[in-house]
């Protein structure tokens, strides 16, 4: 198991979700933003040697917005693994109820269901009596 994983599962545990990591990724790099214009700033009056000290802060912060990221891209990989799961197993079992009574396969579409596409296409094209009704009121 890889870091980011160990590090997912922990805050998941914890109750934490990843839309809390993606806010502290964006509050990290607005914060490595602001540590930048300091190094700049610093590296124009003071030299490259005191620079080092803001652009050391601004790493730390673009490591942390990358693992804060990172966490949150795999717990939202989680996240949706779980929910389709579970929309799977809820969806598997009244479908396999209702078409082993019914006889028909499983998987087949059902005859209770009516095919709407053809109907709307014939009114648009003005085939069926209400679509011509329609047609004829506009003109």
């Amino acid at each position: 198991m890889k870091w980011h994983d160990a590090l997912a599962e922990r805050a998941s545990s914890l109750g934490r979700s990843a839309a809390e990591f993606r806010a502290a990724a964006r509050r990290k790099v607005a914060t490595a933003w602001i540590f930048l214009a300091v190094t700049i700033l610093v590296w124009q009056f003071g030299g490259w040697a005191w620079a080092m000290v803001p652009l050391a802060l601004v790493a730390w912060n673009a490591f942390q917005f990358a693992s804060a990221t990172e966490i949150a891209r795999r717990m939202e990989a989680a996240e949706a693994q779980a929910a389709s799961a579970s929309n799977v197993a809820r969806d598997v079992t009244p479908h396999a109820t209702s078409d082993a009574a019914s006889g028909a396969m499983p998987g087949a579409p059902s005859d209770a269901t009516p095919d709407t596409t053809t109907d709307a296409m014939s009114d648009a094209a003005g085939a069926s009596p209400s679509g011509a009704a329609r047609d004829a009121s506009h003109r």
